[in-house]
């Protein structure tokens, strides 16, 4: 059974109908970041373009993280919050596979 998302907007989603060629707004970022199926991030520019960010290997945890709006955020929290929303208390993401740089959201558990 897919597992269902936040009770936000995105609620009616399901993790079954995201699609890996689409972009999806990151919540409390809307309109000005999105992210897609593969932890691509991009920024939307305000003539309409789009301008790819490029995630950095972080040292003190080995995880990718990007700066959005000067504050470091962590690849698979961003996947987190926009596909799978805010987790009930004792609850954490982690990688199915061990790699902490595999932020695919096939692999987010």
């Amino acid at each position: 059974m897919p597992l269902l998302l936040a009770d936000d907007k995105a609620s009616e989603m399901r993790i079954g109908n995201i699609k890996a060629d689409a972009w999806y707004d990151i919540p409390e970022y809307e309109g000005k970041y999105q992210i897609n199926y593969f932890g691509k991030i991009r920024r939307v520019l305000k003539n309409g373009r789009y301008k790819e960010l490029h995630p950095y290997l972080k040292k003190s945890n080995e995880r990718r993280v990007v700066k959005l709006n000067c504050k470091e955020m962590v690849v698979i929290k961003l996947m987190q919050f926009t596909f799978i929303g805010k987790l009930k208390k004792g609850y954490v993401t982690y990688h199915k596979n061990g790699i902490l740089t595999d932020d695919v959201l096939s692999n987010i558990g």
